[in-house]
């Protein structure tokens, strides 16, 4: 029966992990009706990593220039540190150099910036989202809460361009929302693409950012997920079930990605609103009859 359900659920995240909405909800809600217990959440990792592999197909160009972008950003700091030291010891003015070249660098150090924020967020809510993760309860708030931000998301106005030079403490905001991704019902790609429209990034950047912040911390979580023992004890079956699960994900993703991704870029914040609330509510009923 467990293999079953583990591949239905990975057929349903191929299917739709484009989607910003939580599959992660879902398989919460799924695995707490069939009692799989703890290695629910190995197996919920486990196809979040099969849709992560996807979006590096798809984002490896952006993803690909990021050690390049941080290691010029790296060296403009280091060099505007070391003027800086060397004229207040000539007791000379110091003017500072620009840290980043092309806006693309910002957008890649905001991006990094958020993953770097948001692990150790992660780590300090932990046993919390674990908690709610195993509660359809909280799963059903959390999909209610994404279905108001979609609808804010859906009253904003989409810019027409990225913005020069991005605020990069941007990235702080971001990191806080990507943590907030480890509670089930919170959609990671729903919040970061609200977020970066209304700071000014347009349509299909706001994709980009949010993919971007998605495969980091995907890949980020697995380690976490073994290191932490979040899983529980676990046998060589489940590891193999949970590879089996990824495989499903990615043949089924790539088998749709070209519908799932021109779904993704025609989707509309009130009608994924709509999706939320009633996913929420579903949710919630569950609770109340399996609790």
């Amino acid at each position: 029966m467990e293999i079953l359900i583990v591949v239905l659920l990975g057929i349903l995240q191929g299917a739709i992990g484009f989607l910003p909405i939580s599959t992660q909800g879902i398989q919460a809600v799924v695995g707490k009706t069939f009692q799989m217990g703890d290695t629910a959440l190995l197996y919920c990792v486990f196809f979040h990593l099969g849709t992560a592999i996807l979006f590096f197909f798809y984002l490896k160009g952006d993803i690909l220039r990021l050690p390049w972008d941080l290691l010029r950003t790296l060296v403009g700091v280091f060099r505007n540190g070391k003027g800086y030291f060397e004229a207040r010891k000539k007791q000379e003015p110091f003017e500072p150099q620009p840290v980043f070249h092309t806006n693309h660098e910002c957008f890649s150090v905001m991006a990094v910036l958020a993953v770097l924020v948001a692990f150790p967020l992660c780590l300090v809510l932990r046993p919390f989202a674990e908690k709610t993760f195993r509660s359809p309860l909280f799963t059903g708030v959390g999909f209610l809460i994404m279905a108001v931000i979609f609808l804010v998301g859906g009253m904003l106005k989409i810019r027409s361009r990225l913005p020069i030079f991005t605020r990069v403490w941007y990235g702080l905001i971001a990191g806080c929302l990507l943590a907030a991704g480890c509670f089930p019902g919170i959609s990671v790609l729903g919040i970061l693409f609200v977020f970066a429209t209304l700071i000014g990034f347009n349509r299909k950047t706001a994709q980009r950012f949010a993919g971007i912040c998605y495969v980091l911390s995907t890949v980020v979580s697995v380690p976490v997920l073994f290191l932490t023992h979040a899983a529980g004890d676990l046998a060589a079956s489940d590891i193999f079930l949970a590879i089996g699960g990824l495989a499903v994900t990615f043949i089924v993703g790539t088998l749709l990605s070209n519908r799932a991704l021109h779904a993704a870029k025609m989707v509309k914040g009130r009608k994924m609103a709509v999706w939320s609330g009633v996913l929420g509510v579903a949710a919630i009923l569950v609770w109340f009859f399996v609790k």
